[in-house]
């Protein structure tokens, strides 16, 4: 055949009915993400085609310096953005002998500020992972106590804070500061205390989670 045919121009198919293609993400066949390097066209029997974005590839902020996750204590001039592919951890070993880069699961070790009593949050935990309805608790009292207000920002350094609910003129001491509602959200946030004093000072404690 491939005598027969040489010289002769390609000849296409036709495509039967019940066929579609479309571009995925490879290896995971699945809808292709910004983060997604790799996107391949495949053909499927309709009702067939995938429609669940890729969860291989992933965007990390890292520290250009250790190499490890950055929190949002690390300077600002120092995180940088990595795509990784992201294995089951049973596969990790395969991936380090097939000279795959993997994430870092280890945050960076620049020390977070000094604990203050009179303003801070308790919960969520410092680098946890939160879903659905969250209760955010803490303290915000102490000497001149005039306000606060919780904001949250997506990111590690959020470029717009957005406030939940309104500022709060009566003092919390370990309750409940705010309700957060993160349905629709996802990736990392910050959560922001800010305690303003009678004379403006403003006193602030912030965490970061990750939104599953």
């Amino acid at each position: 055949m491939q005598a027969a045919s040489q010289g002769l121009p390609p000849d296409g198919w036709s495509v039967p009915q019940g066929v579609a293609t479309m571009n995925v993400c490879d290896p995971s066949g699945l809808l292709p993400t910004s983060d997604c390097p790799n996107i391949v066209s495949e053909v499927f029997l309709n009702g067939n085609e995938p429609a669940q974005a890729d969860n291989l590839y992933r965007k990390f902020s890292v520290n250009k310096e250790t190499g490890l996750l950055a929190t949002v204590f690390t300077p600002p001039q120092l995180v940088e953005d990595k795509v990784y592919l992201v294995v089951p951890s049973d596969a990790r070993k395969w991936a380090e002998s097939a000279g795959l880069e993997i994430p870092p699961d280890s945050y960076d070790a620049i020390q977070a500020p000094q604990f203050n009593p009179s303003v801070n949050i308790r919960a969520p935990a410092l680098f946890s992972e939160v879903s659905g309805n969250v209760k955010i608790t803490g303290t915000a009292a102490g000497a001149d106590f005039s306000y606060y207000r919780v904001q949250v920002g997506k990111g590690l350094n959020p470029h717009e804070w957005i406030q939940l609910g309104n500022d709060i003129i009566t003092p919390v001491e370990s309750g409940v500061l705010a309700a957060w509602d993160t349905k629709g959200l996802s990736g990392l946030y910050a959560v922001q205390l800010q305690v303003v004093r009678n004379d403006q000072k403003v006193d602030t404690a912030v965490i970061q989670v990750t939104i599953k």
